[in-house]
């Protein structure tokens, strides 16, 4: 059985080739353009979904108050 993250990715990526597919056929990107996307997408989610274990030791909080907004950033040194 296919876990619901493999499913994700199988959607993602379908949709990522369609639509890569549709620019390529509708001359609106060349395949240059395309592959190099793909690449760069490819590259960036893995790089977010590798921090994932660095980030709970620190974290950037927007807070609305009265008069504007507040913003803090915690580092947790242990």
């Amino acid at each position: 059985m296919m876990s619901t993250a493999g499913i994700r990715r199988i959607i993602g990526y379908g949709v990522a080739a369609g639509t890569s597919y549709l620019r390529v056929r509708d001359n609106v990107h060349w395949l240059s353009d395309t592959v190099a996307g793909s690449a760069l997408g490819i590259a960036t989610a893995r790089f977010v979904l590798n921090r994932q274990d660095h980030a709970q030791q620190a974290s950037l909080q927007f807070q609305p108050m009265k008069d504007g907004w507040q913003i803090a950033y915690l580092i947790r040194t242990r």
